[in-house]
């Protein structure tokens, strides 16, 4: 219904009212005089007389009440379809807007969700304008800001409204609009439309990522298609970062439309990510197999995950994908594989004395198994790490499917480090490596160092001699620096914790090794 149409039925109600409020009953009294007898017309016409005396003021009164009662009901009903809230509309790029809107597209409200929506909106008030002037303007602003271009060309429309139809109907309308906006603004968009109804749990994600309804929704979804996505770390990323996931991992978007595609022109791409990694590595097309690659995202950083297999391992790398850094990296030796130490020279011997993991042959090099030292120098020699800047040392002895391996790990810098050594011939089976922006621990005190604790627990064991140990780590326990220590001597197996600062043997086991 148009506004004139409106108007036509606003003047039919009103005059129904007053018509209903004061009834023409003359005719009623005139014929009941009528129907009286000559002795009754002189009570007749003081009857009729009384009445047309008083009757008009009466009803001219109740008239003017019914006019007012039923002009402030269509002044309500009026005000209702003006100023009531109809539809919710949500813009997201990275900055994140919601306009209320009327029945008649008039926009009740413009909020800025977030900071960078504070500078879209600027000193624009939109209060009034119709929808597609403020969708205009917003747009515009965008673009003259640089949130959306052909670097990131993403945007998200969400409309929320009771009658489902209308909200549909109203969301399509808006997609077309917006992707008339952006080709008059020289950038082909991608653009994504929903729309939504109330949820409780929506509304709570919004509020406690700090994030649009609209945006909790399509990251919930893609976190529910895919395992391995977080929410929090999505909620941090633009709309196009999050067009550009669900596209690279193949999610399907329930209840989304999408038209354009997303761009990666920020981004160091597929191929470069592989390029980056293979050197690394030491592959080449020619040598690696199994080669996957996909973005993933990490506390809010865009990732190309690369993973691929050379020979007897399997690496994987996480690569910036906007500076290219490796922030990530592993190998693994596929237990399928033979072992390595196979063809190092070396020579079949029982599991060394103090082994633990059972019977059996294993490959060893012919001085006999390497020291905790040799395997920790392997494995900083691998990383580039020298022995003065690591911390967090690690050593352990352990067996990998019968392999006997020492398990490393240190720290540098930011960055923390994971190795298995072959305890044989000191060859780097597995290493792990990734950003860790912990703080570095620190100690109050000088440290008696791992030779001054193994000293202090061999002499509580009361044994002499050489005597090889399992186990030496250096670890944070509540706060306490300690040292982790296991040996095995005269039968016996021992295990202790040591204060790396007062000597203090704070933990002692020992038990009949068997």
């Amino acid at each position: 219904m148009n506004r004139k149409e409106e108007n036509r039925e606003i003047e039919r109600r009103l005059a129904e009212e007053v018509r209903a409020a004061a009834p023409d009953v003359m005719e009623e009294v005139l014929a009941g005089s009528r129907a009286a007898g000559p002795a009754d017309e002189e009570v007749t016409a003081k009857i009729t007389a009384i009445p047309r005396r008083r009757r008009p003021w009466k009803a001219l009164a109740a008239a003017a009440a019914a006019v007012a009662l039923v002009a402030g009901g269509t002044a309500f009903a009026y005000h209702r379809i003006s100023n009531g809230v109809d539809s919710i509309v949500q813009l997201d790029v990275n900055p994140s807007i919601e306009m209320k809107v009327s029945r008649s597209e008039k926009v009740l409200s413009a909020q800025a969700l977030n900071d960078d929506a504070e500078a879209i909106l600027g000193d624009m008030d939109l209060e009034g304008a119709s929808l597609d002037v403020a969708m205009n303007a917003l747009i515009g602003s965008m673009l003259r800001n640089g949130y959306i271009d052909e670097l990131a060309n993403s945007i998200l429309i969400t409309v929320e409204n009771k009658d489902a139809a209308k909200g549909e109907a109203l969301q399509e309308r808006l997609t077309t609009e917006v992707e008339q906006l952006l080709q008059a603004g020289q950038v082909n968009g991608a653009v994504l439309g929903q729309t939504t109804s109330a949820d409780e749990e929506l509304s709570q994600l919004a509020r406690q990522y700090g994030i649009s309804v609209g945006k909790a929704a399509l990251v919930r979804q893609l976190v529910a298609a895919d395992s391995l996505l977080d929410f929090a770390s999505l909620a941090k990323l633009p709309i196009n970062d999050l067009n550009l996931l669900a596209f690279s991992r193949q999610i399907a978007l329930d209840g989304v439309s999408s038209t354009g595609q997303a761009s990666s022109g920020a981004y160091i791409g597929e191929s470069r990510a592989k390029e980056i990694a293979f050197q690394r590595a030491g592959a080449t097309d020619a040598t690696a197999a199994n080669l996957e690659i996909e973005l993933d995202c990490d506390d809010g950083v865009m990732l190309y995950e690369v993973e691929f297999v050379v020979g007897n391992y399997k690496y994987e790398y996480d690569v910036d994908a906007t500076t290219g850094d490796i922030r990530k990296e592993e190998r693994d030796a596929r237990p399928s594989q033979p072992s390595s130490g196979d063809s190092s020279g070396g020579t079949t011997a029982t599991t060394p004395t103090g082994g633990t993991g059972g019977s059996g042959t294993q490959t060893t090099g012919g001085s006999g198994r390497l020291t905790v030292d040799q395997a920790l120098n392997a494995a900083l020699a691998h990383a580039g790490v020298s022995a003065q800047s690591a911390y967090d040392k690690s050593v352990e002895f352990d067996y990998d499917h019968g392999v006997a391996v020492y398990e490393v790990e240190f720290r540098s810098g930011t960055v923390e480090y994971e190795y298995e050594i072959d305890a044989a011939t000191g060859e780097v089976r597995a290493w792990k490596s990734e950003e860790d922006d912990r703080p570095a621990s620190t100690v109050t005190g000088q440290e008696i160092g791992m030779d001054k604790a193994k000293e202090l627990a061999l002499e509580r064991a009361g044994v002499s001699g050489d005597v090889r140990f399992q186990k030496e780590k250096r670890e944070y326990d509540d706060g306490r620096l300690i040292y982790e220590l296991e040996f095995r001597a005269n039968g016996m197996e021992y295990e202790c914790e040591i204060d790396a600062v007062s000597g203090a043997i704070l933990d002692w086991e020992s038990e009949w090794d068997d």
